[in-house]
């Protein structure tokens, strides 16, 4: 007797870390998962709060709550300190000073407050991900940015096989993204790579499965400590998404191509390439969309519309003014 394919049957806890400035993209994203994110496919949507105070922040993401829609009741707010250990050891004194005049020094030296305890945003938001697998209770992981959001309908096949093999996308990565991946597979013991070999990028969606996650959380809190002090230096034994690949290369967990099509503009594009990337984003070619607060800042109005169209367009936003709010920072 013949049986069609496997049923995938895999959870998924979706994982977003946002700071108050980014309110009005993870408000977007809200509304994006709300229309095109089936439920069967969400088991808890997670939001980290990346905040000097976090219940503040946890009051304004939850006005904007509603906007989740079917996935409301998924919803879950984490504070950093429910997912980070803490010093553990006299091993661990000196990352505790250092992280401590950070807090205190940080919003001197650069003349504003910073995100959670005073670290800088990306390194303390790459270890908030890998934490929270503390708490996670899905089968796996897709970890998201604030700048990302759905502009076309998504399945649970998108990001998983129906085996629940994570899919990723395996291309030749530019030098920065290689350096990382050839750090992280030192750092957990893997031989070297040849420059041609097809690895994912370390950007958002990144898929995972949550066991995998958790050995790479344990391998750095053995190694060298509480996870919140890992990456304070930098990035020198590479990022959260090359450890997790390097770690799921270890477990014999081979990644899967063909990942959700997605496009993202970084913070240093150029005008051509965003505007390229919005044209892209309306013929349909893309289900995921990812806006980098940092270079939308630097975009005029005349640079926006296209996107504000976007928007209004896959029903995220009312009308140019409303997708001017989000852009922002929310209500």
């Amino acid at each position: 007797m013949q049986t069609g394919p496997p049923t995938n049957t895999s959870t998924i806890s979706w994982v977003t870390v946002v700071y108050r400035a980014e309110l009005g993209l993870l408000q977007l994203q809200a509304r994006s998962m709300a229309k095109f994110l089936p439920v069967d496919t969400a088991l808890e949507i997670i939001v980290i709060l990346n905040d000097p105070n976090p219940k503040r922040l946890a009051a304004e993401v939850l006005k904007i709550a509603p906007d989740f829609g079917p996935h409301q009741k998924q919803l879950r707010l984490v504070d950093p300190s429910d997912i980070f250990l803490g010093p553990q050891s006299l091993r661990d004194s000196k990352n505790a000073f250092l992280a401590l005049a950070r807090r205190v020094l940080r919003p001197v030296r650069i003349g504003r407050g910073s995100s959670w305890r005073g670290y800088a945003g990306w390194h303390i938001q790459q270890a908030m991900k890998l934490a929270v697998s503390r708490t996670t209770n899905g089968d796996a992981i897709v970890f998201l940015d604030a700048k990302n959001h759905f502009i076309a309908p998504v399945s649970k096949d998108d990001f998983l096989t129906p085996t629940g093999q994570p899919r990723a996308r395996l291309e030749r990565v530019q030098d920065n993204y290689f350096d990382w991946h050839q750090s992280a597979r030192a750092y957990l013991g893997l031989d070297q790579v040849e420059r041609d070999q097809l690895l994912p990028p370390s950007i958002t969606p990144f898929v995972s499965t949550t066991e995998t996650v958790r050995k790479t959380l344990a391998w750095i809190e053995t190694e060298d400590g509480p996870m919140e002090y890992f990456f304070g230096n930098g990035t020198p034994r590479g990022t959260e998404f090359t450890l997790i690949a390097a770690m799921a290369e270890k477990r014999n967990e081979a990644l899967a191509p063909d990942l959700v099509r997605f496009g993202s503009f970084f913070r240093d594009a150029k005008d051509e390439e965003v505007s390229a990337l919005i044209e892209t984003a309306r013929t349909g070619s893309l289900q995921i969309l990812g806006t980098h607060s940092g270079r939308l800042s630097k975009m005029t109005p005349e640079q926006c519309n296209p996107l504000f169209d976007l928007w209004i367009a896959c029903g995220l936003a009312a009308d140019r003014d409303e997708a001017a709010l989000m852009l922002k920072g929310g209500r």
